[in-house]
């Protein structure tokens, strides 16, 4: 007797070992189209209310040609691959009166003895959507753990800046003062007198107001060194992880009405050769000249200052 179909069938395998060896005569029989819908029909994916019932119901077989057609229209089951002895297609279609064609509900597959339901197109993109979503996730999270000692390395490159700004104020503070006693001292007659170590660890006001506007004035840190080698192998790495995750998935053929486009990138509408477009060091380059003609104004209005 055949079960009730239950509502969603797509993660359901079924098979029952004991009428498949009774079908099969212990595995010296293979399966034929006749069998194979026998089979099928005592599956829980069958439909008994479908035309398959009534043809049985009439003493006739569902398979042969003509005895479907013969029924009033209605749900049916038709084999539409027939590949002994393992490979059997069954199609569950809604057949209407002629000249209108049948339209295709679900595919069900009977592989040796096992039965299950094909999947829809909805749950075959989901699934590889979900797939590629959690790829870029993972890309994403090595991309984070690599670049956390970049930014790092920054900053200690920013700390060694500043306090090499401190040191040069403190050594043209001293220096100062040391112009200025010997300009005193030639003026009063008097023996010049160097600034000793205490006055260089205790500047004037005049150093510390110096100090001062190199600490609201930093220099900017050069992309150059920024950018060495280590870190140039971390951004390739990177670049390497997100290519590996998009190579996972085949690219999916264009439709032939989009054959006679050019794919390549466009311009004010004028297509642009992928071996001109700029390569990252090219655009670091580019940054690093950009910054350094700006870089010496500043550090020009800081000492004019």
């Amino acid at each position: 007797m055949a079960q009730p179909q239950l509502a969603d069938t797509c993660d359901l395998e079924w098979f029952d070992a004991g009428l498949f060896e009774h079908l099969t005569q212990g595995g010296r029989r293979p399966l034929d189209r006749y069998t194979a819908m026998f089979y099928f029909e005592r599956s829980p994916f069958f439909d008994p209310a479908s035309s398959n019932t009534l043809a049985r119901q009439r003493g006739l077989e569902p398979c042969m040609p003509g005895v479907l057609e013969s029924l009033p229209p209605g749900v049916e089951f038709v084999v539409e691959v027939d590949g002994p002895p393992s490979l059997f297609v069954i199609r569950k279609q809604l057949r209407r009166r002629p000249p209108e064609a049948p339209t295709p509900l679900s595919h069900y597959h009977v592989v040796g003895p096992v039965v299950h339901q094909a999947p829809t197109m909805h749950r075959v993109l989901t699934a590889r959507i979900a797939r590629l979503a959690a790829s870029l996730h993972e890309g994403f999270d090595r991309l984070q753990n690599d670049l956390d000692p970049l930014s790092h390395i920054i900053k200690q490159e920013e700390k060694k800046h500043a306090a090499a700004a401190v040191k040069a104020a403190a050594a043209a503070a001293l220096a100062a003062a040391s112009a200025r006693a010997a300009t005193a001292a030639t003026a009063t007659g008097l023996p010049s007198a160097t600034p000793t170590r205490t006055s260089a660890l205790s500047p004037t006001p005049a150093a510390a107001a110096a100090a001062a506007i190199s600490f609201t004035q930093p220099e900017p840190v050069p992309v150059r060194r920024q950018l060495g080698t280590a870190a140039l192998e971390r951004w390739s790495k990177t670049d390497r992880i997100i290519i590996n995750a998009l190579r996972q998935y085949p690219t999916p053929e264009m439709p032939p009405v989009y054959s006679g486009l050019d794919t390549q990138p466009e311009v004010l509408g004028t297509a642009v050769p992928a071996a001109s477009l700029p390569t990252p060091s090219a655009v670091v380059e580019e940054n690093v000249a950009a910054v350094e003609p700006v870089a010496g104004k500043k550090r020009a209005r800081a000492h004019a200052t």
